[in-house]
């Protein structure tokens, strides 16, 4: 869409300002067919455009920030709706007549979009911007309905409930009991994506082909287990959890000081009991003084 058009457009009066925000519309413009656009304003004020159309690889976004980059580049761009949080990894293309990040509207993108009433989207470099999402649904399905949702490509695979579990099957050559809480999602290295931690000491292994210590898959001792840890912002699907041995690992609430608090047994402990907060550092989790 044209950015001097849907200035004009936004700014031209009070009462059009209100009605333009946070409304979906759908159509042409100069420089698309068949999209569904909404406008937003970003926390520095300026006027971003969410924008969904189709390519030859499905349903795709683009994030418009009224302040462009001066390069093309790669990143995440996050959208965040109450009580969820997705990664889209997209491409920033400067030389286009409508420069911004564009990645694949996937089906799980496109039905946050249409049942919440808002999202705000981040980008690098570009801070945060609030769209409302009036008639979101509507407008979203006319561009489902001619080109399918796009798809993520298999090296863009983020952290998921699907692999975290995958990976307990896996150790467990099958089948699985897990207590209620041997799975906690939360998001403990700050990027606004859900991290997991698996607490091994709470999952039976029950596939009759296993062998071995059924109670957490090998990864207990006689009196601690591991809690493995993984984060959004470091994962590849290649690489490997944060082990903690422990007897106790609990997530602070939000706001609290710390992501993790665990308890361990140790000679050198007071008590033989060791307390400790881990923090984290940009690329794992320390224990802190």
């Amino acid at each position: 869409m044209n950015r001097l058009f849907f200035l004009c457009l936004a700014l031209a009066s009070g009462a059009a300002q209100a009605q333009t925000f946070g409304q979906w519309f759908y159509g042409n413009t100069e420089f698309r067919s068949n999209a569904a656009w909404v406008l937003g304003r970003s926390m520095q004020g300026g006027i971003d455009t969410l924008t969904a159309d189709c390519s030859p690889q499905g349903a795709m976004f683009t994030f418009e920030p009224m302040q462009s980059l001066p390069t093309d580049q790669e990143g995440d761009v996050f959208f965040n709706f109450p009580g969820k949080s997705l990664r889209m990894r997209a491409q920033f293309e400067t030389a286009v007549a409508e420069p911004g990040w564009t990645g694949p509207l996937t089906a799980e993108l496109a039905e946050q979009l249409s049942r919440h009433s808002s999202v705000t989207v981040a980008a690098p470099h570009n801070g945060l911007t609030e769209f409302r999402l009036r008639g979101s649904r509507a407008m979203l399905s006319n561009v489902l309905a001619e080109c399918g949702p796009g798809q993520l490509p298999a090296a863009q695979a983020r952290l998921s409930r699907d692999f975290v579990f995958g990976k307990i099957a896996q150790a467990c050559k099958g089948s699985y009991a897990p207590d209620p809480g041997a799975v906690v999602e939360s998001d403990l290295d700050g990027d606004g994506a859900f991290d997991y931690i698996i607490h091994w000491g709470m999952i039976q292994c029950t596939a009759p082909s296993y062998v071995g210590m059924r109670r957490g898959a090998g990864f207990c001792g006689a009196a601690m287990c591991t809690s493995d840890v993984w984060t959004s912002s470091t994962f590849t699907p290649s690489g490997f959890a944060q082990g903690i041995l422990n007897v106790g690992l609990e997530v602070w609430p939000d706001g609290g000081p710390y992501p993790m608090r665990s308890t361990a047994l140790r000679q050198t402990c007071p008590n033989g009991t060791c307390i400790e907060n881990w923090g984290w550092t940009g690329t794992k989790f320390a224990p802190v003084e």
